[in-house]
C-alpha cells in the first residue's frame, strides 16, 4: 500500500449509461487508501438512484445530490467539500474507465515530491468509443508549465491528481471567472509548484454523443476543431483572463518575472499597437508551429 490516502472527486449529470463501470473501475484501484466523493449535479436519469446504491454498498463512497452548477463550478464545489486531512486528490469523469494501477502510478510520482510543494500529475489516455473499442491514445505534450499553460492544455483532466499543496491554494484563492476546473488546476500548479507528466496510459477515455468535451486523435483534427471554434466564435480558452486571475488571486505569491509575464500579457491586449507588438514577440505561445501562428492571429485581432 502506498503511503497517503487520496481522495477521487467524481461530478456527475445525466451519467447513467457508463457510470457503473466508471465507478468499479475506481473502487478497484489497487495498492491506495482511497475514498470516493460523488456529487451529482442535478440529474434526472437514474444516476441518482445509480449513485445511492453504490453508497450503500460500500463505506469508502459518499454522494450528494445537488442542483445544477455545470461541470467546472460542481468539481470546484468538490474540492471544498474535500477532506482536508487527505494528502491526495483525484478529478474523475463519469463516463471513463481507470486502469488498475492509475493512482499508484501517480501517488508513486507525486510522493517523491516534497509536500509542500504544489503539484499536479497527469497521464496520457487510451480513447475508446461508446462500446469500449480503443481507437487511438493521445499525444504526450510537448510542453507543460508555465508560461505555455496560459496559452493551451494539453492535460487530461480525468487523469489530474493533485496533492494537498495546490488543493489549498485553489480553495483559498478561488477565480472570480471559473470556466475549466482543470485548466486552471493546471495553470495554478505551474505558477506557483510543479507539474509532472506521465507518459504511460492510465485511463480509458470513453468518446460518445454525451461528452462535454470531446477529443480528435489526430493533429490535424484538432487543428481542425480549432478553426471551427475561432469561426463559430466558440474559442475555449482565455490567456489574458487567466492571467487577469492569476494577478488578482495570487499576486503577492507570484515569482517577479511570471508577475511581469502576466503584465505584458494583460497589457498587450489594450491598443492595436500593444497588440501587433506582442503578436511579433509574445511571452506566452503555443508548443506547435501552426498552433502558435493561430494564436498571434488571434492576439491581433483581440481575442485572447
Amino acid at each position: 500500500m502506498i503511503e497517503g490516502r487520496i481522495e477521487v472527486l467524481l461530478s456527475t449529470y445525466n451519467g447513467e449509461a457508463f457510470l457503473h463501470q466508471q465507478l468499479e473501475s475506481i473502487l478497484r484501484q489497487s495498492g491506495v487508501d482511497l475514498t470516493l466523493t460523488i456529487r451529482d449535479d442535478g440529474s434526472t436519469d437514474g444516476t441518482r438512484e445509480l449513485l445511492r446504491r453504490q453508497a450503500a454498498r460500500d463505506p469508502r463512497v459518499r454522494v450528494f445530490t445537488e442542483n445544477n452548477l455545470g461541470s467546472a463550478a460542481s468539481f470546484f464545489a468538490l474540492l471544498g467539500r474535500a477532506d482536508p486531512e487527505a494528502q491526495y486528490f483525484a478529478f474523475a469523469d463519469q463516463d471513463d474507465e481507470w486502469l488498475p494501477d492509475k493512482l499508484a502510478r501517480a501517488l508513486a510520482m507525486l510522493g517523491s515530491r516534497p509536500r509542500t510543494v504544489p503539484l499536479l500529475y497527469s497521464s496520457r489516455v487510451q480513447y475508446v468509443d461508446q462500446d469500449g473499442r480503443p481507437f487511438g491514445v493521445s499525444r504526450p505534450p510537448r510542453r507543460v508549465g508555465f508560461p505555455w499553460a496560459l496559452a493551451e492544455n494539453p492535460l487530461n483532466g480525468c487523469t489530474m491528481v493533485m496533492n494537498g499543496s495546490l488543493r489549498a491554494l485553489l480553495v483559498e484563492r478561488p477565480p472570480r471567472v471559473l470556466r475549466h476546473h482543470d485548466w486552471w488546476s493546471y495553470v495554478v500548479a505551474a505558477v506557483l509548484g510543479d507539474v509532472v507528466h506521465d507518459p504511460a496510459v492510465t485511463v480509458r477515455y470513453r468518446q460518445h454523443g454525451g461528452n462535454l468535451i470531446g477529443a480528435s486523435t489526430t493533429y490535424v483534427g484538432t487543428l481542425l476543431q480549432r478553426f471551427r471554434k475561432v469561426e463559430r466564435g466558440r474559442w475555449t480558452f482565455y490567456p489574458r483572463e487567466l492571467a487577469e486571475e492569476l494577478l488578482n488571486s495570487f499576486g503577492p505569491r507570484l515569482p517577479v518575472e511570471h508577475t511581469r509575464v502576466l503584465q505584458r500579457l494583460v497589457a498587450s491586449q489594450v491598443t492595436l499597437g500593444a497588440r501587433l507588438a506582442y503578436a511579433m514577440a509574445p511571452d506566452v505561445r503555443r508548443s506547435r508551429l501552426l498552433d502558435d501562428a493561430l494564436f498571434r492571429l488571434l492576439i491581433l485581432a483581440g481575442r485572447i
